[in-house]
């Protein structure tokens, strides 16, 4: 929903990260200030990119095994005896 609202509000890149990371809260935000430190510390640069920020997110945020599990519960869908809509509503919740 994030990123479609921002290519909806044609939210150029370099603003994509700043805007996200002012409406993180508790964790997420306890995260991004270490995250920020750490690169302080370490002389790297501030990351400016929506794309490196998705992926430190994915790294940090997700379980090492996330796609896998997604990609397993995609194959295991079977309709059996529910309606279309139940069916496609599931398929394109753990579709690719």
């Amino acid at each position: 929903m994030t990123e479609e609202l921002l290519t909806l509000k044609s939210v150029p890149d370099v603003k994509r990260v700043s805007l996200v990371a002012i409406r993180f809260k508790g964790r997420a935000s306890a995260w991004w200030q270490q995250l920020k430190l750490q690169r302080v510390n370490s002389g790297k640069g501030p990351i400016n990119s929506w794309e490196k920020l998705k992926k430190h997110m994915r790294q940090y945020f997700l379980p090492y095994n996330y796609a896998r599990t997604i990609y397993t519960q995609f194959q295991n869908i079977r309709q059996g005896n529910r309606c279309v809509d139940e069916y496609a509503s599931e398929f394109f919740t753990h579709g690719p």
